[in-house]
């Protein structure tokens, strides 16, 4: 996880009608657009176990960045906290399958729309179905649906309103994977997707059938702050890519990774997915102040920190209160995603107010079998909704076979190495995917390393390279599929490994037809 530096916003308690800075001019003058997700909604916005965000989302508007001129930066912010994270500047520019709702446009700009979508109730196979559906036949039945959607949203207003469900009988599930997940495993009966997202991934096993459609079309479009100096030169853009074909081969691209494939690389779950039940606040949100947290420094361990089997182990991180409400004791940090290793969810136990930095510990067991396991966290305000960027803690469990042991260089009395643990400060790519013909150059940042050694899939590519650096990788990254790049650093008597996922995929063949109206101004990805 990148170290970021603590910025000091000098707000006074606001809401989004704050005078707005020239954004466009500090997105070209710094060279950088931040972009805010959560990485929860395969394939519009993913993370895998590396903590890199892929998806459509994330491609779209690294496409706008590269016609801009500008790198742009992946921020992970919970769901709940996006729109405030935009009004407040911690990010320029938020997405991730983000429906342009009549209430979200009271806080916020949208660009154009890119994307039509439409819901669909899916169940089992198995499940008998009327011979004519509608909102009655969702009496009795359970019903798993993504947190913070307009899907979840929909199913409070018509059915829970409507009275057509019980509210015991809703539960939360934080993504695709885990609803179906829930389904196969009978723990609900109805699960609510995209219909794009079903046909792509699910429809072909035959498993399962659309219990109920049609009830609620989605227009997906990337958020901007009001006034934002930015939105006409984000759908200039987004225009330009529609018309070149760039965003729909961006579609075609992802609609036609195998996810299902990954699964068991991506998370180790401990436990069988659980639901959330639907939260009913109990006390209404602050009117005067915006809830925002960003992440400092990881203070115990570091990601790929090597623990045994069963070992019992404390993640400590350093976060900061960028929002203009103060921490009280009803805030609370929470488990959302990826593996538990048995942590509790804490109350945070004193008051931290606005600027200040706070140190926020977990009590973890780690898991008996080998592997690599990583759990997601974030901050939850007292009426149940999370905010801040997501934190995450990363281990790895030894396999129980012998270990491969590294190979040391020659200790000199000057090396200036020994006994000194070894920091990996940064191991990043300019690129997670691409074609096979394509190379990617990787940078890293130690301290405490005599040299480093990178990997292809287990496979030494580079070795004795410097403790900071760079390397160009081609050949070993050809074959179709998920490709695990490591660095090794080494000193005279220890080492640390650092690590990220390379997709390589083949050259897509147009699965989809973009439908744009004669002038673009309208025009969609998808159908």
């Amino acid at each position: 996880m990148k170290k970021v530096l603590i910025f000091l916003l000098l707000l006074i308690a606001v809401l989004p009608s704050a005078v707005l800075a020239d954004d466009l001019s500090d997105v070209m003058q710094n060279g950088v657009l931040r972009l805010g997700s959560a990485p929860e909604y395969i394939p519009f916005v993913f993370y895998d176990e590396d903590g890199n965000m892929s998806g459509i989302d994330i491609a779209l508007i690294e496409e706008v960045g590269r016609r801009m001129g500008v790198k742009v930066q992946t921020v992970d912010i919970a769901f709940d906290g996006l729109i405030d994270s935009l009004n407040i500047g911690q990010v320029d520019i938020i997405g991730r399958g983000m429906s342009k709702t009549p209430k979200r446009e009271e806080l916020i700009d949208f660009s154009r729309v890119y994307y039509k979508g439409q819901a669909q109730f899916i169940a089992l196979a198995s499940l008998p179905k009327p011979s004519v559906t509608d909102l009655t036949s969702f009496s009795g039945l359970k019903i798993g649906v993504q947190k913070a959607t307009s899907f979840e949203q929909w199913i409070r207003d018509n059915l829970v309103s409507g009275g057509y469900a019980d509210l015991k009988n809703i539960y939360l599930y934080a993504n695709a994977e885990d609803l179906v997940k829930a389904l196969d495993r009978k723990n609900v009966d109805l699960i609510v997707l995209d219909q794009d997202v079903y046909e792509m991934r699910y429809k072909e096993s035959g498993n399962y059938q659309v219990f109920y459609d049609g009830f609620l079309n989605e227009d997906y479009a990337f958020g901007l702050q009001k006034g934002s100096s930015l939105t006409a030169v984000v759908n200039q853009h987004l225009t330009d890519m529609m018309k070149d074909g760039t965003a729909q081969e961006i579609a075609n691209r992802y609609f036609s990774m195998n996810f299902a494939d990954n699964d068991s690389v991506i998370t180790h779950p401990t436990a069988a997915p659980t639901a959330a039940p639907i939260i009913i606040p109990t006390q209404p949100a602050p009117v005067s102040c915006i809830n925002s947290m960003t992440f400092v420094s990881d203070v115990t361990i570091t990601d790929g920190h090597q623990v045994s089997p069963g070992e019992h182990f404390r993640k400590t991180w350093r976060v900061y209160n960028n929002g203009t409400c103060a921490w009280t004791p009803q805030y609370s940090f929470v488990y959302v995603s990826g593996d538990q290793m048995s942590g509790n969810n804490i109350n945070i136990p004193t008051t931290v107010a606005m600027g200040q930095t706070f140190d926020i510990s977990v009590d973890l067991i780690a898991p008996s079998n080998p592997g690599t396991y990583k759990g997601y966290w974030q901050m939850r305000a007292p009426q149940g909704t999370n905010f801040g960027e997501t934190i995450w803690v990363k281990v790895r469990v030894p396999g129980s076979g012998p270990q491969p042991q590294p190979v040391y260089p020659t200790p000199t009395p000057d090396d200036g190495q020994h006994y000194k643990p070894i920091y990996i400060n940064s191991f990043y790519s300019n690129s997670y995917e691409g074609y096979p013909e394509d190379c990617i150059t990787v940078y890293w940042s130690t301290s405490g390393a005599s040299n480093v050694e990178i990997l292809v899939d287990g496979q030494s590519v580079y070795q004795w390279d410097p403790a900071n650096g760079s390397r160009q990788i081609c050949d070993l990254i050809s074959n179709i599929g998920t490709h695990d790049i490591q660095l090794h650093a080494l000193n005279v008597v220890t080492d640390s490994w650092s690590s990220f996922m390379y997709t390589t995929y083949e050259h897509a063949t147009g699965l989809l037809t973009p439908v744009p109206d004669e002038e673009y101004a309208t025009g969609l990805i998808f159908p």
